[in-house]
């Protein structure tokens, strides 16, 4: 259990912790793509409006500074031998802003081609001098092939174009393979950290889990051990009552009221074993015996003890079994798992019993079926059934599974099989597959 609830907080924690990171490496590298998207859509926008090219930049001179008072500023001192005296350069002021972040150089940095459309819908190429790998018939190979696609904007390889208009009278297209590329590497690059995260995060709640959960296993290694030491006190005393009581009835003669001290000290008797093999087993007190069990015949030997009480009850058990299978397992907990699960059903059951083992695959299938109303359970219901002193909601009777099934749940899970229950018109079934 304790194995099981360590796995369980891991895993939980990494598929979080995953799932976290997938998100924000999502939406961070959606972003970065889609700022390559708009910044080459400005580009693209600024090209159209210029007849697909870069306007051109005036150089606009520094006005002269104004007179003060009347007087105007002294020339500067020539050149002595501090090196030259501070002047103002001429600057140069773009008549036009692409955006707030663009570079001077950016018409220099870009390399972008055009073509346009004549009036007999012929393609020419135009402006293929700003970039060195197309040519005039790559380049208008590229528009006929945008023109296909029917978009005004889109991708073409590491080409992204736009169109003037829907008939593609004029098309641009900007070389956006650095941007691209670093786009990708900056996915490669987010992809390795998270991978390298989430090892580091996996060996981190690795070595702290057992920190993280021992409060739980010190209370439930606590219970298990209340529940040991507390059954072995039971013993005692329980022991005593019984043998007083066959004392009282001896010398006093048979009642009713002697009867039923017998009964109830019978069934604490019998609880108290059960809670000490049950707590023995989850804390691996019970070391199995493995062998070769010849399991049809344990199922039909066991089964026939059966016969005398089903008949007392009114009840017949019909038995399949396909012989010749066999299992490795402990034959006295493979004993008590058939005997939990027939006296159950026959405790609970409003008709006859149904016991079949046959092969299933390379397994063995060893199922229970019996016809009860107080078995009418949900899913969620059919879940619980293994729990300890499990009581179905629908039937609100005294009538519970006890530590039965817990102790059934037990053994099939020490032998590497898996037990479940279902409930289907009616007829209630608990099926064991145990393997061959």
């Amino acid at each position: 259990m304790i194995r099981e609830l360590r796995i369980k907080l891991v895993a939980i924690a990494m598929v979080s912790f995953l799932l976290v990171m997938l998100a924000i490496i999502g939406i961070a590298n959606i972003l970065n793509y889609r700022a390559v998207n708009i910044n080459a859509d400005r580009v693209l926008e600024k090209l159209l409006e210029n007849n697909g090219q870069f306007p051109k930049t005036e150089m606009v001179p520094i006005r002269e500074k104004a007179p003060v008072d009347g007087v105007t500023a002294p020339p500067p001192p020539p050149d002595g031998p501090r090196g030259p005296a501070p002047r103002e350069y001429p600057g140069e002021e773009p008549m036009f802003s692409l955006f707030e972040y663009s570079s001077p150089e950016l018409n220099y940095e870009s390399r972008y081609f055009s073509v346009y459309t004549d009036d007999y819908g012929i393609l020419h190429a135009l402006s293929t001098e700003n970039i060195a790998a197309v040519d005039d018939d790559i380049a208008i190979e590229l528009a006929g092939k945008a023109m296909e696609k029917g978009e005004t904007s889109g991708f073409l390889g590491v080409y992204r174009y736009m169109m003037a208009d829907d008939d593609g009278s004029l098309i641009v297209f900007l070389d956006c393979s650095r941007s691209l590329y670093n786009a990708r590497y900056f996915l490669f690059t987010s992809f390795g950290i998270a991978l390298a995260g989430l090892l580091l995060v996996f060996f981190l709640i690795l070595l702290l889990s057992n920190r993280l959960i021992s409060p739980i296993i010190e209370g439930y290694e606590k219970q298990k051990r209340f529940i040991t030491d507390a059954g072995h006190e039971l013993k005692t005393p329980l022991t005593i009552i019984s043998a007083d009581t066959e004392l009282l009835e001896m010398e006093k003669g048979g009642s009713e009221w002697l009867e039923d001290i017998k009964t109830q000290t019978r069934r604490l008797t019998e609880l108290t074993r059960d809670l000490i093999l049950l707590s023995r087993m989850e804390e691996g007190g019970r070391s199995l015996v493995m062998g070769d069990i010849p399991l049809s015949d344990l199922v039909t030997e066991e089964v026939s003890a059966f016969s005398s009480v089903a008949k007392r009850a009114e009840r017949e058990i019909a038995l399949s079994v396909e012989p010749g299978l066999s299992v490795k397992g402990d034959e006295k907990m493979l004993t008590e798992l058939i005997s939990i699960l027939v006296d159950n059903a026959l405790k609970h059951s409003a008709g006859d019993v149904d016991v079949e083992l046959r092969r299933q695959g390379r397994n063995a299938l060893f199922t229970v079926s019996n016809e009860s109303e107080v078995f009418a359970m949900s899913g969620r219901e059919l879940k619980n059934i293994f729990d300890r002193f499990y009581r179905s909601d629908t039937s609100r009777s005294s009538q519970g599974f006890g530590l039965g099934l817990s102790i059934a749940a037990s053994i099939v899970s020490q032998h590497g099989g898996r037990i479940k229950a279902r409930c289907e018109n009616g007829l209630f079934q608990i099926a064991v597959t145990l393997p061959l």
